[in-house]
C-alpha cells in the first residue's frame, strides 16, 4: 500500500514577509494598503497579498467588531424628529420622509442614509 505524503506549502514570495504581513493584518490594515507598505521590498499587488493570507490563514482584523458597533455611532432616523412617517399611494404601506432634506428614505436603510444632514454633521 501506498502512503499517502503531506502536501508542503508552496514557497510564496510574500513568506519571508509573513510576521510584518500579520503585524499590519492585526493593526487593521486591508490588502491594498499591505501591499503599498510592502511596496518598497517586493512587487505586491493586493490580490497576491489576500490569496497569501488565505493560503497562511491569516484572518482580516478590518471589519471585526466594526458591524456591531457601526450601528451605535451613525444616526438612527428612528430618534430623528425631522423624519416621520407616511402612507404610500396605495394606502398600505408606510413611506420614511425626511422633511429637513425633502426625501425619501429607502426601506432597505437600517440606521440613516448617505445623505443625511445628520450623518453629515455627526449626530
Amino acid at each position: 500500500m501506498r502512503r499517502r505524503r503531506q502536501q508542503k506549502q508552496r514557497k510564496s514570495k510574500y513568506d519571508p514577509y509573513i510576521k510584518q504581513i500579520i503585524e499590519y493584518r492585526e493593526s487593521g490594515m486591508s490588502s491594498p494598503q499591505i501591499a503599498e507598505a510592502l511596496s518598497d521590498f517586493i512587487d505586491a499587488d493586493a490580490c497576491g497579498i489576500n490569496c497569501f493570507c488565505k493560503s497562511r490563514n491569516i484572518a482580516s482584523m478590518v471589519t471585526q467588531g466594526a458591524r456591531g458597533e457601526r450601528n451605535k455611532l451613525v444616526p438612527n432616523c428612528n430618534n430623528c424628529s425631522k423624519c416621520y412617517d407616511v402612507l404610500s399611494f396605495n394606502g398600505k404601506d408606510k413611506n420614511r420622509i425626511c422633511r429637513k432634506s425633502e426625501r425619501m428614505i429607502s426601506k432597505t436603510c437600517v440606521t440613516s442614509p448617505m445623505w443625511c444632514l445628520r450623518r453629515v454633521n455627526n449626530g
